[in-house]
């Protein structure tokens, strides 16, 4: 796991800015500590992208439960896990693909 490093600082002084555990500074702090504990919700998928093994190939991996998980690629973000741009379908955490030369391509990793 990465370092993370998280820096809190009210834009005013506040000398008992943590006093309320109510207050918004309480639950900024806390929010903090859980994004660099790398806290995940469970339905999160966390995915990364590298280039091989082909010179045109990608391959995708990703960490989560094991199960089924469907594939999507979209040359447009917004619409990538629409079912037209799905790719496939696979039990594993890994996917090889080849996607179309030439221009971008965003991907998603759903479990269904």
């Amino acid at each position: 796991m990465k370092p993370v490093v998280v820096d809190y600082q009210p834009g005013e002084y506040q000398p008992n800015a943590l006093d309320d555990l109510a207050g918004n500074n309480f639950q900024i702090l806390a929010n903090a500590i859980v994004f660099a504990a790398g806290v995940l919700p469970p339905d999160q998928i966390v995915l990364e992208v590298s280039p091989g093994p082909g010179a045109d190939d990608v391959t995708l991996a990703w960490s989560a439960c094991d199960g089924g998980f469907a594939v999507f690629r979209s040359t447009d973000p917004p619409t990538v896990t629409d079912a037209a741009n799905e790719i496939g379908q696979t039990t594993g955490r890994t996917w090889l693909d080849t996607p179309a030369p030439g221009q971008a391509s965003y991907y998603r990793v759903v479990a269904p």
